[in-house]
């Protein structure tokens, strides 16, 4: 992975010739459920309005003013019709490609949808989310060597200074990624991530590469996010009681429960398992007041 910082260029031209064979994957799947409501907004967030115009459509905007005009739009199952409707009649003149994300199941999985419009393409595509907008081109900012000789992924960052708002990216002394942190407590660095990505067809050989060793257990929901039971809370309290370990009953819980309940099963068979516990203890208090249920003693 290589990162690239937004930094001036003199080969504006070249990058803009180069820009009219860019195809732009956009990822628009989301359903932006802190935001319904906002402004009487019933509809997916990429519909919501800036300036009388849809988000998704001052994003296209935007993104065709770089010289792009070919986009594959990654929509979800309720609003899909909608968002293709509102896009092509803002955008007639321009070339879109429609696909469904079924299931809400991140990025990687959004991305994964465009592949077969991707696989076959020449050179790199732009993968950008749905919700962003930026205040340059950033990809006039790098060079042509960088365009056509650097394989892999190519990300976006600019420099803030609360990098504790934003997901950064850890680099080597050769502007190599070697990790990126979301939103850290601590940060080592300035880089936030913006949100834009240039990628080869082998992001979808990695995609699947990852999907053959990674298995997702979809039934520790409890209800589904920000839900829980009397049951998950009785657990994390008796794994606490026995343990010590502190656990939350929104992400780090119901992992557990799961853990537990395959290493019960036998899954494990005598492997040594890393359980990684991402944090969510802040909203505890809050839990237990609205549950009448004490958790940690």
């Amino acid at each position: 992975i290589l990162i690239i910082h937004i930094q001036p260029n003199l080969e504006y031209n070249y990058i803009m010739y180069y820009c009219m064979d860019l195809t732009c994957v956009i990822a628009a799947g989301g359903l932006g459920k802190r935001l319904q409501g906002f402004r009487d907004n019933d509809k997916t967030k990429v519909l919501l309005e800036v300036n009388n115009i849809p988000m998704i459509c001052q994003q296209i905007k935007q993104i065709n003013s770089w010289g792009l005009d070919r986009f594959i739009i990654i929509t979800n199952p309720a609003f899909h019709s909608l968002i293709k409707d509102v896009t092509l009649s803002h955008f007639p003149n321009l070339n879109f490609d429609f696909v469904v994300q079924e299931e809400a199941k991140g990025i990687s999985h959004a991305l994964y949808q465009a592949k077969p419009y991707c696989e076959n393409l020449e050179g790199k595509f732009l993968f950008v989310l749905g919700d962003n907008f930026f205040g340059e081109n950033p990809l006039s900012t790098i060079s042509s060597n960088d365009l056509l000789n650097n394989n892999g992924c190519q990300i976006y960052t600019v420099e803030v200074g609360n990098p504790t708002e934003y997901g950064v990216a850890i680099v080597d002394n050769y502007s190599n990624v070697i990790e990126i942190e979301e939103k850290p407590l601590n940060p080592k660095s300035d880089l936030a991530v913006v949100g834009i990505y240039l990628f080869d067809s082998n992001a979808f050989e990695y995609i699947d590469e990852l999907k053959s060793r990674i298995t997702v257990l979809s039934n520790y929901h409890f209800g589904g996010y920000g839900k829980y039971t009397i049951d998950l809370l009785e657990f994390i309290r008796s794994i606490y009681q026995s343990t010590g370990l502190r656990l939350d009953p929104i992400y780090t819980g119901k992992a557990f429960f799961a853990l537990y309940d395959q290493i019960k099963d036998g899954i494990f068979d005598d492997r040594t398992v890393v359980f990684v516990h991402t944090g969510g203890l802040a909203g505890i208090k809050g839990i237990e007041e609205k549950s009448g249920f004490k958790i940690f003693n």
